[in-house]
C-alpha cells in the first residue's frame, strides 16, 4: 500500500506519493488556483487524489466533500468553509 502526502500552498500544492519501503516514488505540484475560490483548490486536490489512487494502491477514493484542511495558512482562506465531510 502506498501513501499520498499533500502540502497545500499559496502558489502550488505540492504532492508526494511514498511507497510501502518509505522511498517517494512519485512527487509534483500544480498551481493553487487561490482566485478561483476555496471550490476550485477542494476540485483540484480531489481530481489530485483520484488520479494518484488509480495509479498506485492508495487507500482513498476521494470526492470533493472528503478532503478535511487542518491548516492552510499561506492561502488565507476560511478554514470553516473548507473542512467538509
Amino acid at each position: 500500500m502506498f501513501n499520498l502526502g499533500i502540502d497545500i500552498g499559496g502558489t502550488a500544492i505540492k504532492y508526494g506519493v511514498v511507497a510501502p519501503d518509505h522511498t517517494i516514488i512519485e512527487k509534483g505540484k500544480i498551481v493553487t488556483r487561490k482566485e478561483d475560490g476555496e471550490g476550485a483548490i477542494l476540485s483540484d486536490i480531489a481530481s489530485l487524489c483520484r488520479n494518484l489512487s488509480e495509479k498506485y494502491d492508495i487507500p482513498a477514493a476521494l470526492s470533493d466533500r472528503d478532503i478535511i484542511i487542518l491548516h492552510a495558512a499561506e492561502l488565507a482562506l476560511n478554514i470553516g468553509q473548507l473542512v467538509v465531510m
